[in-house]
C-alpha cells in the first residue's frame, strides 16, 4: 500500500522541489488521528512498513466544557472509540494526551475575546499553532527527544524542500478544493522538516480509495467533517447558539445609513458577535419600495454605539476593499520581506483571507513597521478584521496576519492633524486674541490645539469604537463660534488632504464628515479617560510645544498606543523640522510639512518626509563612548525644566554643546542621532508629568536604541498610572547604559540636594 503511494505522488513531483522524503524503517512514527478518513489512511501508509507507527490521539475538549445535547454521545468519547478502532485494525499502539487546558487558555478564550471585539477570529489556525503542532510538539520532543521522530498528519498540504536548499517549504495541496494550508500558515517552521502529510499529496477520492484498501470500509464512507465537532453535538448544533452560552448578550440596532446620513432603524441584534461582516440579515424590508428591496448585508460593526450597519445588495461597493493591513505577521522564512518583494515583481503574489477561496494577486506593498499593507489587483468582497490573512508565493506558504489596522490609522490621523496645525499657524500667530485660550494653569492652548485633537480623535473612534483615549484638551469653555471655526478649518483641511496627499498605499481610514458644533464638542471630550494599567488606551498631544507653535517654532502632533501601562504604539509629527537646522540632512519633501516619526514596539524606529508615505528609513541613536560627546537637548521655555540644575549636570559630565527647541521634537532628534541627551527636571519635586508629553516618544527613543528612564531612580517610565507619570522628571538618552548610569546618579544627587 505505501509502495503503491509513494508510486503515486512520484509522478507528481513539483518543479523545482525534490521527491517526498520517507523516514528509515526504524525511525519513530507517530500519526495524530482524528477519527476521520484522512488521518486513518495517513496512519495505514505508515503501519504497513514502520515498525515503530504508534498512533496518538488529541482529546481538547472535556466534561468541564461540554454543551453535549444529552441525546448525542460526546464527540470526544465517540471519537476515541473510532480512533482505538482504527488503530486495533492497523496492529499500532494508540494514546490519548489531554490538552483541555491548552486549548481553552491559547485558542478558545483568545477566540471569545476576538469576537467581543467584534472581530472575526479563526480558531483552527490557532489549534494548529498552539496544540496540534505546538503543545503536541512539546510532549513528543519529552517523549522521544527533539527531532527524533516524524509527525505524520491528515492534512491537505506538502512539505516539501527545494532543489536549491535544505529549508522545507510549506506548500498547497494537490487537491485544492481540499487545501488547508491556510490553516498551517503560523505552525513553527522549525517542526516543518518532520513533518509528512500523506493525504496532501493526493485527492479525496484517492483517499477513499486507500481507505477501502486497507479494510477500513466504515472509514472509508465517513463524511467529511464539519466545524468543530463539539459544536456539532450541542443543543441546537449551531455554532451562533452554541456561543451564546460563552458570550453576553449585548443588543443593540440593526439600521442602514442614508444619502443625508439619517440612520434608519430595520431590526436588533443579541450582540456584535452574532454577525460577521459580508453576511445576509435576515430581517424583513420593505419590498415594495425599490430603495429597499432585494437583500441585504452585514457592512460593518459599530462597538461605541453597539450598531450593525447593513447595505442592500451583495455587490454593494461598501463590502469591498482593494487593500488590506494585516499585522502580528507570522512568517515561515527568514527572508519573508525578500521573498515577498521578489514576488510582487513577478506577479506571484497571492493571499487569501479565508480558506479555499480563490487566490487574491497582490499588485503592491508596503512594510510598516509591524504592519503589512497589500494592495490587491482586485476589490474583495468582506474582509473582517480578525480574520487571518494568508500570503502565498505561488503554492508556497510565506506566512499570515489577522487584518488590522492601528499602526496605519495612527499615522494618517497624524499626518492629518500636521497639515491642519501647520497650515493654519500664522493664522493662528496672526490672530491670537481670537484663536488662543489660556488654561488655568496658564498654558495657552489655540485653534490648532482642538482642531487636531477633534481630528484625531475622530479618526481613532471610526476605526476603533471601543478605544479609550487620554487627550489634553477639554470643550468646557469653548463658544460656539470658536467650535464653527474648529468645524471650517477640519473641512478645509480634509478636503486638501484628500486633493493633495493621497494615501501611495492605498490605504483609507474610516472615516465620515463630521457634521455639527455639538458633535465636535463630543469628540474633543471623547479624550476624557483617565487611563490605567489594565487594558488598552490611546494617548494624544494634540500640539505638544504649543508656545513655539505661537512663536513659529517647533512644535509636535503626538500619539500613542499604550497597552496594561507599556506604550506600543508611538507617531510624533514635526511640521516644521528641519534636519539641515541641527547638523542632519533633510529629505526631498520635507519643505511641504516637515517629518513624521513612527516606532511599534519590537519592530524598531523609523521617519519619513510626512508628503511621502512609502519612503520610511530605520533611525537609531547615535553611538558615543564618553559624556563629553553628547549633545544636551534643551527646551527653549524654563518651565518645563529646572535650567540651572540641568546646568549643573552638564557641567559635571562636561557637556559642552547644546541644542535648543520646543516639544517631543526632541525625542525625534534623539532618534535620528542628531543629539545625545534630553533632561526633563521637575521644577518641584511634587510636580507629576503628563503621559502625553512623553508617550510616542517612549517607544520611538527606546526602539531607536535609546534610554528613557524617570530622572532620579533610573526606573523605566510607567504609563499606567493614570493621566500622570509616578516619576520625578524625566532622562532620555542615546546611551549606552553606563554613560545613562551615570546621568541619572548625577539628576539624582543634584535634585535631591534641593531638601538638604
Amino acid at each position: 500500500m505505501l509502495s503503491k503511494f509513494f508510486q503515486t505522488i512520484g509522478k507528481r513531483v513539483i518543479k523545482g522541489y525534490k521527491p517526498q522524503r520517507l523516514p528509515n524503517r526504524n525511525d519513530n512514527i507517530i500519526i495524530a488521528m482524528s477519527s476521520g478518513v484522512d488521518s486513518s489512511v495517513s496512519a495505514a501508509l505508515f503501519a504497513e512498513q514502520y515498525p515503530n507507527a504508534r498512533g496518538i490521539y488529541i482529546q481538547s475538549w472535556g466534561k468541564s466544557q461540554s454543551l453535549t445535547n444529552p441525546q448525542f454521545e460526546p464527540c470526544y468519547e465517540r471519537d476515541w472509540k473510532d480512533v482505538s478502532r482504527v488503530a486495533e485494525h492497523l496492529g499500532i499502539p494508540i494514546e490519548k494526551v489531554n490538552f483541555e487546558k491548552e486549548y481553552w487558555l491559547d485558542v478558545f478564550e483568545p477566540m471569545l475575546e476576538t469576537y467581543n471585539k467584534g472581530w472575526t477570529p479563526n480558531p483552527d489556525i490557532g489549534c494548529n499553532r498552539f496544540v496540534k503542532f505546538g503543545k503536541l510538539r512539546e510532549y513528543l520532543d519529552q517523549q522521544y527527544g527533539t527531532n527524533n521522530y516524524w509527525l505524520v498528519t491528515g492534512h491537505y498540504a506538502r512539505v516539501l524542500t527545494p532543489s536549491y536548499s535544505e529549508q522545507p517549504h510549506l506548500l498547497r495541496s494537490l487537491y485544492t478544493a481540499k487545501d488547508q494550508s491556510y490553516y498551517l500558515s503560523q505552525v513553527d517552521p522549525n517542526i516543518l522538516g518532520q513533518l509528512i502529510f500523506p493525504t496532501g499529496h493526493l485527492t479525496k477520492a484517492e483517499v477513499r480509495e486507500l481507505a477501502a484498501f486497507a479494510g477500513l470500509t466504515a472509514t472509508s464512507r465517513k463524511p467529511d467533517s464539519q466545524g468543530i465537532c463539539f459544536v456539532n453535538n450541542s443543543q441546537s448544533g449551531k455554532f451562533k447558539h452554541f456561543l451564546e452560552h460563552y458570550l453576553p448578550d449585548s443588543p443593540g440596532n440593526i439600521v442602514s445609513i442614508e444619502e443625508n446620513g439619517h440612520k434608519s432603524v430595520w431590526g436588533r441584534h443579541q450582540g456584535l458577535w452574532s454577525y460577521t461582516i459580508g453576511q445576509k440579515i435576515g430581517i424583513s424590508m420593505p419590498q415594495g419600495d425599490p430603495k429597499y428591496a432585494g437583500s441585504w448585508y452585514v457592512s460593518d460593526k459599530l462597538k461605541d454605539s453597539n450598531e450593525i450597519i447593513i447595505v442592500r445588495g451583495r455587490d454593494n461597493p461598501a463590502l469591498y476593499q482593494n487593500s488590506v493591513i494585516i499585522t502580528d505577521t507570522f512568517t515561515l522564512d527568514p527572508n519573508f520581506h525578500r521573498l515577498t518583494r521578489a514576488a510582487i515583481e513577478q506577479g506571484e503574489l497571492f493571499i487569501q483571507y479565508r480558506s479555499l477561496q480563490d487566490p487574491v494577486s497582490v499588485k503592491d506593498c508596503h512594510f510598516d513597521k509591524g504592519e503589512i499593507v497589500l494592495k490587491l489587483d482586485n476589490a474583495q468582497r468582506a474582509m473582517a478584521p480578525g480574520q487571518y490573512c494568508c500570503l502565498y508565493l505561488q503554492d508556497r506558504v510565506l506566512g499570515s496576519g489577522t487584518i488590522s489596522r492601528e499602526l496605519s490609522v495612527a499615522t494618517q490621523a497624524v499626518r492629518k492633524a500636521s497639515l491642519l496645525t501647520k497650515r493654519i499657524q500664522a493664522q493662528v500667530i496672526s490672530n491670537r486674541d481670537s484663536t488662543t485660550i489660556t488654561k488655568s494653569d496658564s498654558s495657552p492652548v489655540t485653534l490648532g490645539d482642538y482642531a487636531a485633537q477633534t481630528i484625531i480623535i475622530h479618526t481613532i473612534k471610526k476605526n476603533f469604537p471601543d478605544d479609550k483615549i487620554v487627550g489634553e484638551e477639554s470643550s468646557e469653555g469653548l463658544s460656539d463660534g470658536f467650535v464653527s471655526e474648529i468645524l471650517s478649518q477640519i473641512r478645509e483641511n480634509d478636503e486638501i488632504f484628500h486633493k493633495n496627499y493621497p494615501s501611495k498605499t492605498n490605504f483609507e481610514l474610516k472615516d465620515t464628515p463630521l457634521q455639527s458644533l455639538h458633535e465636535v464638542r463630543d469628540t474633543i471630550d471623547l479624550g476624557n479617560y483617565e487611563g490605567g494599567s489594565k487594558g488598552r488606551f490611546w494617548c494624544l498631544d494634540p500640539i505638544d510645544g504649543t508656545k513655539g507653535f505661537l512663536r513659529g517654532e517647533q512644535f509636535a502632533v503626538c500619539l500613542a498606543l499604550v497597552i496594561d501601562g507599556v506604550t506600543q504604539v508611538g507617531v510624533i509629527g514635526c511640521p516644521n523640522l528641519s534636519l539641515n537646522a541641527f547638523g542632519g540632512s533633510d529629505l526631498l519633501g520635507y519643505e511641504s510639512f516637515g517629518y513624521l516619526f513612527q516606532a511599534v514596539r519590537g519592530q524598531g524606529s523609523y521617519f519619513a518626509s510626512a508628503v511621502i508615505d512609502n519612503d520610511w528609513k530605520k533611525v537609531h541613536v547615535r553611538s558615543i563612548d564618553s559624556s563629553e560627546e553628547m549633545v544636551s537637548l534643551e527646551g527653549v521655555e524654563k518651565g518645563h525644566s529646572s535650567h540651572d540644575e540641568q546646568s549643573q549636570i552638564k557641567q559635571f559630565l562636561h557637556i559642552t554643546r547644546s541644542l535648543h527647541l520646543d516639544s517631543q521634537v526632541k525625542y525625534c532628534v534623539l532618534a535620528l542621532g542628531l543629539g545625545d541627551l534630553y533632561l526633563r527636571l521637575p521644577r518641584s519635586l511634587d510636580y507629576q508629568e503628563k503621559i502625553w508629553d512623553h508617550a510616542a516618544g517612549n517607544v520611538l527613543v527606546q526602539e531607536a536604541g535609546g534610554i528613557h528612564t524617570d530622572a532620579m531612580e533610573n526606573s523605566p517610565l510607567n504609563f499606567g498610572n493614570g493621566r500622570t507619570l509616578l516619576s520625578k522628571g524625566v532622562i532620555a538618552s542615546s546611551g549606552p547604559p553606563g554613560i545613562h548610569d551615570r546621568v541619572s546618579r548625577a539628576s539624582n544627587k543634584i535634585i535631591s540636594s534641593r531638601s538638604a
